[in-house]
């Protein structure tokens, strides 16, 4: 029964990244406070989807199945919750077969499961019929490029996915196996099924975690090099949301210069060396961080479960897990990090001594002051995070009650995005003035 709560706690986290963690966060709040914040909740996660309708009326109809596919999610997200927290809650239950309140929970999951799936296809299904429609000569052309290029930008996410889906598939056959060694113990196979448990359950968290690592590392290449949906239609969606009456908010992800070095680095043989430099650091972090969960796991599963050497460590599993991968990309990072800083100061005493490049020199020191001051707080919540995981593991060694520290994580990415964000808007109308001087010099 604890693979089936450590599955359904798989779940929810895979939900929420699906929906966009920040946005579910933000949902959550929403709910606390009044409905019209949902309703905003929704309507700015529906808006890159209305922007490929022209018909007002077929654009509300999709609406709806949208506000009813993510509500289907969030529910299921909480029963998920819930179930996690009766696991804690009552773990002597569970070892005596006392599970009424989980299994009924259970039942509740999969039902909102499966109408979360059912939703999430048909929604995807009237999405792509409208995606796959010719151009009209009555609505605008912005409409129909935006549907252009998010059907292209589909179709080259798809040919990636199938390899992340292909190894889901199969651990999703190793979570049968270990399901069914977990169920069916019995005295004269209790050994067994025991290795059963534990060598199918780490294949399934291998495929699990190679998967969504492959996943996350095209959606970071996509990031470092502007690719993304908003980046490349941006100007489509300044256009369509003028024109359907929605305002239009600067995000990170449609900002080609977000990742830039162009105005840190007017010299272009240094910003040459610390674009590669960048690259290599990116590329460099995130092997460390897919070696070491890889690692990770296999050492949790191992070591921490109490099928080998009979003792339950499981709250040391995430303290462990991100202690591992924030010191090997700490570690892999620091030649690089020692060489930027080595650029830095050599184009710092360039803007220094040329007044041409007061602008640039202003940004460069609001970027170094968001090193200083801002990120210096998710620096301090990444490791308040780890160290309330490990007080939690020491209190409570055989439940995943440590699991509840990384909240902070959580917390410390969002305000990272909200500190970036400003400065990105802080900065923009500094580029842009460098932007029209470069051109008037031009002519």
């Amino acid at each position: 029964m604890h693979i089936l709560i450590n599955i359904t706690a798989i779940l929810a986290i895979f939900l929420m990244y699906y929906y966009n963690i920040y946005e579910f966060i933000y949902c959550c709040f929403s709910l606390l406070r009044r409905v019209k914040g949902i309703v905003k909740m929704f309507e700015k996660q529906f808006a890159k989807y209305a922007r490929a309708v022209s018909d007002e009326r077929e654009r509300r109809s999709l609406y709806r199945l949208y506000c009813a596919k993510l509500a289907a999610a969030i529910i299921t997200v909480a029963i998920s919750f819930v179930i996690v927290l009766e696991a804690l809650l009552f773990d002597d239950a569970l070892k005596t077969s006392e599970l009424t309140i989980v299994l009924v929970t259970m039942i509740l999951l999969l039902a909102a499961s499966l109408t979360t799936i059912v939703l999430h296809f048909v929604f995807r299904h009237s999405y792509n019929r409208i995606l796959n429609r010719p151009r009209q000569a009555t609505e605008m052309p912005e409409v129909a490029s935006y549907r252009e290029k998010t059907r292209e930008i589909n179709t080259r996410s798809k040919k990636f996915m199938k390899w992340p889906i292909v190894i889901s598939c199969i651990g999703v056959v190793f979570l049968i196996a270990a399901v069914v060694c977990d169920v069916c113990v019995s005295e004269d196979l209790s050994a067994i099924s025991h290795i059963g448990v534990v060598v199918f359950g780490l294949l399934f968290g291998l495929c699990l975690l190679v998967s969504w690592l492959l996943i996350f590392a095209a959606q970071c290449k996509k990031n470092i090099d502007g690719k993304t949906l908003e980046s490349e239609t941006a100007d489509e969606a300044r256009a369509i949301d003028a024109a359907q009456g929605r305002e239009h908010k600067y995000t990170l992800e449609e900002d080609k210069n977000a990742r830039s070095y162009r105005y840190l680095y007017p010299n272009l043989s240094l910003r040459s060396q610390a674009e590669k430099l960048g690259e290599k650091q990116s590329k460099a972090a995130l092997l460390g961080i897919i070696i070491s969960a890889l690692c990770g796991v296999v050492i949790v599963l191992v070591f921490f479960s109490p099928f080998i050497f009979g003792v339950s460590l499981w709250g040391f599993a995430e303290p462990f897990l991100v202690t591992l991968m924030f010191v090997c990309a700490f570690v892999v990072s620091l030649p690089y990090n020692k060489k930027l800083k080595e650029l830095e100061e050599q184009q710092k005493a360039e803007l220094e001594e040329n007044p041409a490049f007061a602008k640039n020199l202003w940004i460069f020191r609001k970027y170094k002051q968001y090193e200083k001051e801002k990120m210096r707080i998710v620096y301090a919540l990444y490791i308040l995070s780890v160290a309330v995981g490990y007080v939690l593991a020491a209190l409570f060694p055989a439940s995943a009650w440590s699991l509840c520290s990384a909240t902070l994580l959580f917390l410390g990415n969002a305000l990272n995005v909200k500190f970036v964000t400003e400065l990105r808007k802080e900065v923009r109308p500094a580029e842009e003035e460098i932007d029209r001087e470069q051109s008037n010099s031009a002519i």
